[in-house]
């Protein structure tokens, strides 16, 4: 029934590639519309990165196949122009996903509060970052006592660590003799409803850092294994010390990006970098996607 609706449906609308085994091929008059799965992202993708000949043949064949692409920014679209291996109509009126984080109210926010069990009247940190080539470890070595107490003594209140590692890393970690400030939400399945709930985020190549800086609140990076990244993992879009975020790669340097943090100076850096990327941004995405598909009813 899944592959029959694919091949018979209207619109079809995916954020990833189709594989080769759904058989789909575009009937007449039917519309496969592509967002891709990030507003913008740090690590190379596609065309611009090695990812093999077997993955590039999916690629091209679903290129081939899609009517139209959505963009969340005029860096998004010219990747896309560039290394998608496609040359079709490009809608570039922001990302979908994104809606969803720049339109909650206070009501929306206590509710995710309750469906993840969290007290409300508790500031949260959530660190959230990507995984290693061979699943090395040794990157996430934050002191989370120490990081509670800075930040407790730089804004008051109550502070806890919200601690979701990439899903590549469930049961590789145990979380079974940390402070008690921290609290694994590795299995709760939506990292937005995580970034509503939280003051702060830290991670240290994840796209979610653009997720961030569009709701415009405070990110730092912490990346103990910065050289070595750079130096074996994908290449990066962006030099990443010029990027809005704090770059720090020990838990000292970490606890000084805390307490000199200045939120003015972090929002102007946050609005030139959006300026520069040319962002489409506004939380009316689906809205207006849903426009085009009235259109094409038309």
């Amino acid at each position: 029934r899944f592959i029959y609706d694919i091949l018979t449906c209207g619109f079809l609308i995916s954020n990833t590639r189709l594989p080769l085994w759904f058989n789909f091929k575009n009937r007449k008059g039917q519309c496969y519309i592509q967002t891709w799965h990030s507003s913008l992202r740090l690590k190379m993708i596609e065309g611009d990165a090695n990812l093999g000949e077997d993955y590039e043949k999916v690629a091209q064949s679903d290129a081939s196949k899609t009517s139209i692409m959505v963009s969340g920014c005029r860096f998004s679209s010219d990747i896309y122009k560039r290394a998608f291996w496609y040359s079709g109509p490009i809608l570039e009126v922001g990302t979908p996903r994104l809606d969803f984080l720049l339109n909650q109210s206070e009501s929306e926010k206590y509710a995710i509060f309750d469906k993840v069990g969290l007290e409300s009247e508790v500031h949260y940190v959530l660190y959230a970052p990507t995984f290693r080539k061979g699943g090395a470890l040794d990157a996430y070595n934050i002191n989370y006592k120490l990081l509670v107490n800075v930040l407790v003594e730089k804004y008051g209140g109550k502070w806890k660590i919200l601690c979701r590692l990439h899903p590549n890393l469930i049961g590789k970690v145990s979380f079974n003799n940390v402070d008690k400030e921290c609290i694994d939400v590795t299995n709760y399945n939506d990292i937005q409803e995580l970034l509503i709930i939280s003051d702060i985020l830290i991670t240290d190549f994840s796209s979610c850092m653009f997720d961030v800086a569009f709701m415009r609140k405070p990110c730092i990076l912490y990346a103990s294994d910065y050289l070595q990244y750079i130096k074996n993992e994908r290449n990066l879009y962006f030099d990443i010390q010029t990027l809005p975020f704090s770059l720090t790669t020990t838990n000292d340097e970490l606890v000084t990006a805390v307490n000199t943090f200045d939120m003015n100076l972090y929002a102007n850096k946050v609005e030139n970098f959006l300026s520069a990327i040319g962002t489409y941004e506004t939380g009316k995405a689906c809205e207006k996607i849903y426009g085009y598909l009235k259109e094409r009813l038309r």
